[in-house]
């Protein structure tokens, strides 16, 4: 009786690791599945479906509560030359390198998606339409001064912004 109840006790135990790594392996999946659903592959920035789900929570909020809300939509100039004259992979150098720009020159409160092709949305919440247009002015200012050599020699890159304050 002691020899299968010590059985059962051993079974029960393996039992209950498996379960436990088998529920660690369910969670990494599910934060994995989490990530490609919300985030970009290329740029790793955040994408259009979380972007859009986002815009339309920020703008309910800024009109119930009152508060200052401002969007930005960037895109690269002339991207189409870019891919055509340095390759696609040029262009998705370029695409990851202003992603990396625009996060680094952007508040950490500030959201930032990419929202198309060549397409990115800034979003800066608490914020009126002069200072979001001043980081648009810094960011348009850090791309265009940015050295790109590194990805083909003698390119320019330059980003045009429009920006609305949500009213």
């Amino acid at each position: 009786g002691m020899l299968v109840l010590k059985q059962f006790a051993e079974m029960r135990n393996k039992l209950e690791v498996l379960v436990d790594q088998r529920t660690e392996e369910l969670k990494e999946k599910t934060l994995e599945l989490e990530q490609q659903a919300t985030h970009d592959k290329l740029t790793g920035l955040l994408n259009r479906r979380f972007a859009d789900d986002y815009l339309q929570r920020e703008i309910d909020n800024s009109h119930r509560q009152n508060r200052e809300f401002t969007i930005a939509l960037a895109d690269i100039d002339h991207f189409k030359q870019i891919n055509d004259l340095h390759s696609h992979a040029g262009g998705d150098a370029v695409l990851c390198r202003v992603a990396e720009i625009l996060t680094n020159r952007c508040r950490k409160t500030d959201v930032v998606a990419r929202y198309g092709g060549e397409e990115f949305l800034l979003c800066f919440p608490d914020t009126n339409k002069d200072f979001a247009e001043q980081i648009c002015s810094q960011i348009r200012s850090a791309i265009e001064k940015e050295n790109w050599s590194s990805i083909a020699r003698n390119i320019r890159i330059t980003i045009s912004f429009g920006v609305a304050e949500v009213g």
